[in-house]
């Protein structure tokens, strides 16, 4: 993982008597070397939208942990939450157009994702649970 940037958020505190700032260091990583890139120098090429396919199918066989996980959060007596925006991977447009060949269905196509990028992402974390079972959430929106 490489350090691609920090960021640095203050807020100021009160405390009976006494009020100081604290600061608060996020860093952000990036891996170098993930999702299709790992495979492609193996020589085995998989495209993006197989992985996601792939990634879909786990979600659906993890629902009922989903479900459990939510039914825990809403029983908690205090939720802590975090929604930060965040950057969506567009698609190259070539790739796009050799897996759809008819010209109509992949301009069709390609204009929906052109707008799919210009919605705000972001992703919500939720902690809830107790100090023995912590309950964390993560939610792409």
């Amino acid at each position: 993982m490489v350090k691609v940037r920090e960021i640095v958020s203050e807020r100021i505190v009160h405390v009976t008597s006494s009020e100081y700032i604290e600061e608060v260091h996020r860093y952000v990583y990036e891996c170098q070397n993930c999702l299709e890139d790992t495979y492609n120098w193996q020589g085995i090429c998989i495209s993006r939208q197989n992985m996601c396919n792939w990634s879909l199918k786990v979600h659906k066989r993890l629902k009922p942990l989903e479900t459990l996980l939510n039914s825990e959060l809403k029983n908690t007596k205090l939720l802590m939450f975090d929604e930060s925006p965040v950057e969506v991977l567009k698609v190259d447009s070539e790739e796009l157009k050799a897996e759809y060949w008819d010209e109509a269905r992949y301009r069709k196509k390609a204009n929906d994702l052109e707008d799919e990028c210009r919605k705000n992402c972001y992703m919500c974390v939720v902690l809830g649970g107790t100090k023995e079972h912590p309950v964390f959430s993560y939610n792409f929106r």
